[in-house]
């Protein structure tokens, strides 16, 4: 049987590292999900997707920091998703537009990262 969550997934996950090349993704953990990909610049948390029973969340510490960058994923996922100050909650992959992530993934990876940066790397 295909997994067609699990290859969604993929395609996003590499959506992420194809936009914002000052990311690597290693395993860690986020919030209370445990050991999944998360994507690091320069050791510093920026972006993840972690599963719960009812929805999967996209975490993204950009949308956080960056008040230009939460208003985009509001415009592009603020009617399918549950938005939070830094993570946005989807009820399944399905609902997540590859060409709208893709174009957030290009808006984030241009934003300024560094306050967030200096911050962390204290």
């Amino acid at each position: 049987m295909i997994d067609f969550e699990a290859i969604k997934l993929e395609e996003l996950k590499k959506l992420i590292l194809k936009n914002d090349a000052t990311v690597e993704m290693k395993k860690g953990d986020v919030m209370a999900a445990k050991n999944v990909d998360v994507f690091l610049q320069d050791g510093v948390f920026k972006y993840a997707f972690t599963m719960a029973q009812n929805h999967i969340s996209f975490h993204s510490m950009v949308m956080y920091s960056s008040p230009e960058i939460y208003e985009l994923t509001k415009k592009l996922f603020g009617k399918i998703g549950k938005l939070q100050k830094g993570c946005v909650n989807f009820k399944n992959l399905e609902s997540i537009d590859v060409n709208l992530f893709d174009e957030l993934m290009q808006a984030s990876a241009k934003a300024d990262f560094s306050v967030v940066m200096s911050r962390y790397k204290k």
